[in-house]
């Protein structure tokens, strides 16, 4: 095969160059098979064809991901700014016709008069230019789906056509309804194409905001999950830093044997806010969750955190929930969360103390706390 593709070429110009020598194409078809024996079964050969196949490759990735991709997204780009400034002049004529500090009477009045002309002006042609011409001339959204519109449309153009006229005959003159309802008509179309791509946008943002997947909860100035909080790394592992940090500066003075007060506040403040976010986030994805489940199966209950420790590559979050509105007090359910960096991993112990009788049916309480150690442990190995 390698033989022929190097053949084929020459056999299809020897005929027209010396058509007087016979046999020359079998001998070129022969030497060709002979070259493309060597090259398979070389050393050299497979070195040669083995780049040459890796260079074709890149070569495509190239045109593909750059030159193709790029004119895709420069076409995009370039429409965008074409929107973009039919929306400013649209908002610079509204600008224009508002009212303004200073006007006078007269100048007030005809804004007054044409500024709800204009409203409806300015939705007029947003609409066609959005909706309408917009996808006809963009290729990224006219291709194929204002193409195929356009053929099923076909048939339907003169029923259209006789409908839309009979509905404007009465409110416009007919030199205004029939040059109207002729470019309506040409353009309708692209409203199937802005369909398409503003359904297939909102649901790819439908899609990231309902994955299948439970997502690991995000929480503090730097975005981090609870995992990477507790495990040390170069872009994670805050907590156990700070407790780095704080234990370097309490060392420090022991040294000196001196107190280093701003730096001890530095680190004890560094500490703090990582603690404080991990309220907000306990506060954000658990205790929330739970008065609101115990409100719907029908015992309400208030969470509030009682008590929140961290260690190095540990934290303790305990909750109390209790009954609000009772004419006497109830002893609070404890609930305890753990969570643990154990082997690389993040485990989590749950312990309930407390009266659970005078809670009723906790199917809830279950439930939300298995989507919280869901949630929080989500991202872990």
């Amino acid at each position: 095969l390698i033989g022929a593709l190097v053949a084929l070429p020459a056999i299809s110009l020897a005929d027209p160059l010396a058509p007087e020598l016979e046999g020359l194409p079998g001998f070129l078809l022969i030497l060709g098979f002979i070259f493309g024996t060597f090259l398979r079964n070389s050393r050299g050969g497979r070195e040669l064809l083995d780049s040459l196949m890796t260079g074709l490759i890149n070569f495509w990735r190239q045109v593909r991901h750059t030159l193709v991709m790029g004119l895709v997204r420069w076409v995009i780009d370039l429409f965008d700014a074409l929107m973009h400034s039919v929306e400013q002049g649209l908002h610079r004529v509204d600008e224009a016709v508002s009212h303004h500090r200073g006007e006078g009477q007269g100048v007030m009045t005809v804004k007054a008069i044409i500024d709800p002309l204009w409203t409806l002006f300015s939705d007029f042609i947003r609409f066609y230019a959005t909706v309408l011409v917009e996808p006809q001339i963009n290729p990224i959204k006219h291709f194929p789906v204002v193409t195929v519109s356009h053929k099923l449309m076909l048939p339907f153009l003169p029923a259209l056509t006789t409908s839309l006229l009979a509905l404007l005959d009465p409110v416009l003159p007919q030199f205004i309804s029939l040059p109207l309802v002729t470019v309506t008509i040409l353009l309708l179309p692209g409203l199937f194409g802005f369909l398409v791509w503003e359904l297939q946008a909102n649901w790819k943002l439908y899609r990231a905001n309902h994955p299948d997947a439970i997502q690991p909860a995000r929480f503090g100035s730097a975005g981090e999950t609870l995992y990477t909080l507790l495990r040390r790394g170069f872009h994670s592992g805050a907590l156990p830093k700070a407790f780095a940090r704080l234990r370097a500066v309490i060392a420090q003075e022991n040294d000196q044997q001196r107190n280093l007060p701003q730096a001890l506040r530095q680190a004890e403040a560094q500490l703090n806010g990582i603690l404080e976010s991990v309220r907000t986030f306990v506060v954000r994805e658990w205790s929330f969750a739970l008065m609101d489940r115990s409100q719907e199966a029908g015992h309400p209950v208030a969470a509030t955190i009682a008590r929140l420790e961290a260690a190095t590559a540990s934290l303790t979050v305990q909750i109390a929930l209790t009954l609000p509105d009772q004419p006497e007090p109830v002893e609070p359910l404890w609930l305890e969360v753990r969570f643990a960096l154990v082997d690389n991993a993040l485990s989590g112990d749950i312990t309930l103390t407390g009266p659970v009788e005078r809670f009723g049916d906790l199917a809830w309480l279950e439930e939300e706390t298995a989507r919280f150690l869901k949630r929080a442990a989500a991202g872990s190995r």
